[in-house]
């Protein structure tokens, strides 16, 4: 699905420790739902 492919996408472009601004929108909640959670 193109979806995936773009979240896959810019999960490769988040640096550790970087910092996401999200707004609305399908493929934004695919992404939310992969993003890992700061356990710090």
């Amino acid at each position: 699905m193109e979806g995936e492919r773009i979240v896959g996408a810019a999960l490769a472009e988040v640096p550790d420790g970087g910092v996401v601004v999200l707004d609305a929108g399908a493929v934004t909640e695919r992404l939310a739902a992969r993003l890992p959670v700061d356990r710090g």
